[in-house]
């Protein structure tokens, strides 16, 4: 993929990374955790906010597309015209998207019904495909668990609800007689269904994907997940070269998006990733801290090494100076603009690959 490189050195500002928090939804409290994670992820669709409703089929397809895109999962459209009934539908082209991936099916008579609820035992066949479409080497076991009672599911979607069952994707709403009670026939709510699908994407020996390990980094823990999801966006090699950079800095935010390190004198460097775009950001307190630059062009050269001595080139200006100069040029088929507004000297370069 074609990558935009955009460093942005902004002085003497402390730079927050906004956080997402769901306070002005319907959740039960057993799923609020696993809901504010999937949101940081951008795995939940954005109209979604009574997660206590049961889910739709429309819904679930959504919540199932995220996933996929967060993982680069390419779809042909073989067949662009499946279902009848979707044709005014505002997310036609998802359910389209999603059908050609092989994750859902229609319900007969070349109609999707995309108000129809959903089951608990069909969102398990739904999960397994949607694995087995990430991790090829997943298979159903033939011997299943004798955890659960298997009486209530309908016979073709026990290998699929025993594979969510043993996997621990899918867990019971009880027990009787000793038995896990799976509910199959129960309609799966809007939090049921984001709680699977967030256990999908952390789940990374499930999908045969890089694991990272927690890490503790001054008084902060970093989540192995949100590891694992910024190694995605931005590459793991690359994103093992800055965990080595910084392990004499404090990590203060990982998701799936950002980095950001600390340094001694509260100085911050972030690295963004948003779709074909890079952006660093360093918020310099003290102009000769040299760590945080030294580590600039240690994380400048995993992208692009040539531009690093035009960016040692401007930081020796600033020491000079103290501030940045008004620039505006073209340097290695990369725009350059550095201005001063009224309270930061800003340092900007556009890199096009």
């Amino acid at each position: 993929m074609k990558k935009k490189l955009i460093i942005s050195i902004i002085v003497c500002m402390i730079f927050l990374t906004n956080n997402v928090y769901l306070d002005e939804v319907i959740i039960s409290d057993w799923a609020k955790e696993t809901i504010e994670k999937a949101d940081e992820e951008n795995l939940i669709p954005d109209f979604f906010n009574n997660y206590k409703l049961e889910i739709k089929r429309y819904e679930y397809a959504l919540l199932a597309l995220n996933l996929l895109d967060k993982f680069d999962i390419d779809i042909e459209i073989k067949n662009s015209d499946p279902f009848v009934d979707i044709k005014n539908h505002k997310y036609a082209k998802e359910i389209v998207r999603l059908y050609n991936s092989g994750v859902i099916n229609g319900v007969g008579n070349n109609k999707f019904e995309p108000n129809r609820l959903i089951k608990r035992e069909e969102v398990a066949t739904l999960i397994y495909r949607l694995i087995h479409l990430i991790n090829s080497e997943t298979k159903l076991e033939k011997q299943y668990s004798n955890a659960y009672n298997h009486k209530p599911i309908s016979k073709w979607a026990i290998p699929y609800v025993d594979f969510c069952f043993k996997n621990k994707i899918i867990n019971g709403v009880g027990e009787s007689n000793g038995l896990v009670d799976i509910a199959p026939k129960n309609f799966t709510t809007i939090q049921e269904s984001v709680a699977l699908i967030y256990r999908v994407f952390a789940d990374r020996k499930l999908l045969n994907l890089k694991e990272y390990e927690d890490i503790i980094s001054g008084d902060n823990k970093i989540d192995k997940v949100k590891l694992a999801s910024l190694g995605d966006n931005i590459g793991h090699d690359n994103l093992d070269e800055i965990i080595e950079i910084s392990k004499n800095r404090v990590i203060r935010e990982v998701n799936g998006q950002n980095i950001t390190i600390e340094y001694s004198d509260k100085s911050l460097l972030s690295l963004n990733s948003y779709d074909d775009i890079y952006n660093i950001n360093l918020n310099i307190i003290n102009v000769k801290n040299d760590d945080i630059f030294n580590d600039l062009y240690e994380i400048v050269d995993l992208y692009n090494p040539l531009l690093t001595p035009y960016i040692k080139k401007y930081k020796e200006e600033l020491l000079k100076n103290n501030e940045f100069s008004l620039v505006d040029e073209i340097v290695l088929d990369s725009l350059i603009n550095i201005y001063k507004n009224d309270e930061t000297n800003v340092f900007i370069i556009n890199i096009y690959k």
